[in-house]
């Protein structure tokens, strides 16, 4: 008899380690097996042998020998374990398919298709930057980890492919990660017309079958394969991995926000090191809190500024003030002047994009006089107005104010709580041009299918304005694109958090650069309440480095990240009491760890109530990563957190 350690996949098991079966075969390590949990049966990892324990142990009831993970799995499980403290059961649960059984594996196995041979697309001459790029990356020996920062336009995943077919030839597979499901189809057009590799697409809008399928075509495959989609395909069963590509790499999707609570750019990091794989961040707009890692760590920064056609068309770019009252006074959320270039682009046969964050429904209190906004004086941070209370709040601190009859700046009573939606401003772009085709193109059409087949419209010219929200910030290319119309460039702004500059530059840069990808010159305007802003002046004027260090500045100066590290803790209690309770049993159990802490609050969350729920939290920073480990260790029961939290909301 032989006896087994085996990481379980089940929500019923709330363990932190793995659990000890018997077998009359000797199981190969990595091996996909079928236990009892509580007389359920149960999918599970074999991570090692071991001794006959003292005490009796159930047998395994099926044994999937095929089916065997690579030892880096196995690693890449107990690091995220540690790293991203959750329970181990829903750490596994991210690389085993669901139902899978002994019938479902056979049937899948005999599906696996081979492809047909393919009409590879004859690709344009590299230019001089994508040639350097490539073969720095393909002959770096000492570095495995690179950043790749490039303008829109200048041709990243041309040279994503072309990385991939390197490590393909040496019969390696490669992670394509994109952040949009949206963006899937894109992408895997431009990898299948140009290598012969199978190449699969695995997210979460697949049915169960389908992504149980796709894990046993990878898995089983003989040759090296391509994976594209989102950050759960860092999960796939990747034998011989050899590049790992983030494309997007700034974008908050990367990090999951259920347990385990995982950012994907560090869990891709160890993954990668495990393999001895290339790593690739790609965006152009880098985190600053990652730009610094890799300053810091003296990591590859590669720079890419030349527009692949080979022609740069820098856009006209002309900024309203939304303070201006008469460009706003027949049209609404829209100004004269984008009102007479929709007009103007219309006549000369080319699209307009009119952008509307969805995020800017915020309650920002500012003053529509001279544009200033209330912040915290603790956090400089804009406060956050709540009707119910008729107070300004600040959501890290807990400081609270009377609501304002007047502006702290000027003394003006015109204070606006103003609430922008895509809704209200398609119906306006309608009544205003009743001849144009116009499309909403956001998340709410949630159906990818939808979303490619509106995408194709658009990229056919089909389509006359496009009301867009972040999704077509993402790389999406439009290649009759002529305008682009910013409704509230100020949108991101108005969330109380560290974070809200840096997000708004990264937006407007990536929008501005839908019309900067060398296809025909074309024309942005820009309506905000401040036009004086730091992140729009740096997305106007290309100026990242000046933005760069200001941001960096700033954080040391209220020790934010990267030159912190950021446990948030979350209450979610029905009652105040309950609240305040809860509240003091975590800082009672954090105390006697007596380690250098700053901590915050309790306060607010920024959604203060969401079903009947009161929402609270608690900030911790440290230089240490590993006292937040230990905080973690010591909290209380049923108490929610989230470490290397994306914002302080």
């Amino acid at each position: 008899m032989y006896y087994f350690e085996v990481l379980v996949s089940s929500n019923k098991f709330h363990g932190d380690s793995s659990l000890t079966y018997s077998s009359k075969n000797n199981i190969q390590v990595g091996s996909l097996v079928v236990v009892q949990l509580r007389s359920i049966p149960t999918t599970g990892i074999v991570i090692k042998n071991t001794s006959k324990p003292k005490y009796k142990v159930k047998p395994i009831a099926e044994i999937f020998d095929q089916f065997v993970l690579p030892t880096a799995t196995i690693k890449l499980i107990n690091w995220l374990a540690n790293y991203y403290p959750a329970n181990i059961s829903s750490v596994v649960s991210l690389f085993i398919p669901k139902q899978l059984t002994q019938r479902t594996a056979e049937t899948s196995a005999k599906s696996i298709n081979t492809l047909n041979s393919r009409t590879l697309t004859e690709l344009p001459k590299l230019t001089t930057e994508q040639n350097t790029v490539i073969n720095k990356i393909n002959n770096d020996t000492s570095n495995t980890s690179f950043l790749l920062h490039g303008e829109t336009g200048t041709g990243k995943t041309r040279v994503y492919i072309e990385l991939a077919q390197k490590q393909l030839s040496s019969g390696k597979s490669c992670l394509i990660l994109t952040p949009e499901i949206s963006l899937t189809p894109q992408l895997l057009a431009e990898f299948q017309n140009n290598i012969t590799s199978p190449t699969y697409v695995l997210h979460s809008n697949l049915t169960e079958a389908q992504k149980r399928n796709i894990w046993i075509n990878i898995i089983l495959s003989t040759e090296p394969v391509v994976v594209i989609g989102p950050r759960s395909i860092l999960f796939s069963p990747i034998i011989n991995l050899g590049l790992v590509v983030i494309d997007e790499c700034h974008d908050s999707s990367y990090k999951q926000d259920q347990f385990p609570k995982y950012n994907a750019l560090f869990v891709a990091g160890h993954l990668a090191k495990q393999h001895g794989a290339k790593l690739i961040l790609g965006s152009a707009t880098p985190n600053i809190a990652d730009y610094f890692l890799f300053e810091s760590k003296k990591l590859p920064i590669l720079r890419m500024k030349e527009n692949a056609t080979g022609v740069q068309h820098k856009p006209d770019i002309e900024v309203v003030n939304i303070k201006d009252k008469k460009q706003f006074s027949s049209n609404g959320q829209l100004s004269e002047v984008l009102v007479k270039a929709i007009k103007a682009t219309l006549r000369n046969n080319m699209q307009s994009l009119i952008f509307l964050n969805k995020r800017g429904s915020a309650r920002l209190v500012s003053c529509n006089t001279c544009g200033w906004v209330e912040l915290c004086p603790n956090c400089q941070i804009p406060l956050t107005f709540h009707q119910d209370q008729h107070t300004l709040r600040c959501h890290t601190c807990g400081f609270s104010k009377s609501a304002i009859i007047n502006c702290s700046n000027c003394s003006s009573s015109d204070i606006a709580y103003k609430m922008l939606g895509t809704k209200s401003l398609f119906d306006q772009l309608n009544r205003l041009f009743p001849e144009a085709t116009i499309m909403r193109f956001d998340t709410d059409s949630t159906k990818t299918e939808k979303l490619e087949n509106n995408y194709d419209k658009v990229r056919k010219g089909q389509v006359d304005i496009i009301v867009g929200t972040q999704i077509l910030a993402k790389g999406l290319d439009l290649p009759k694109l002529g305008l682009v119309g910013i409704v509230s460039a100020d949108s991101n702004l108005s969330f109380p958090d560290y974070r809200s500059e840096e997000n708004n530059f990264q937006l407007l840069k990536q929008i501005i650069g839908r019309v900067s990808r060398g296809h025909t010159k074309g024309r942005v305007i820009v309506q905000t309440l401040s036009p004086d802003s730091a992140s729009l002046s740096a997305a106007i004027n290309n100026d990242w480095d000046v933005f760069y260090y200001d941001q960096l500045q700033q954080r040391q100066e209220f020790n934010l990240p990267p030159f912190s590290f950021v446990l948030k803790i979350i209450i979610q209690r029905k009652t105040l009491k309950s609240i305040h309770s809860t509240a003091n049993r975590v800082l009672t159990a954090i105390k006697p760890l007596d380690l250098p802490l700053e901590i915050s609050g309790p306060a607010p969350r920024f959604n203060e109530m969401a079903m009947g729920t009161m929402n609270w939290q608690i900030i911790i920073k440290s230089k240490k990563r590993s006292d937040l480990l230990q905080v973690i260790s010591s909290l209380p029961p049923n108490v929610n957190y989230d470490l290397d939290p994306t914002n302080l909301l």
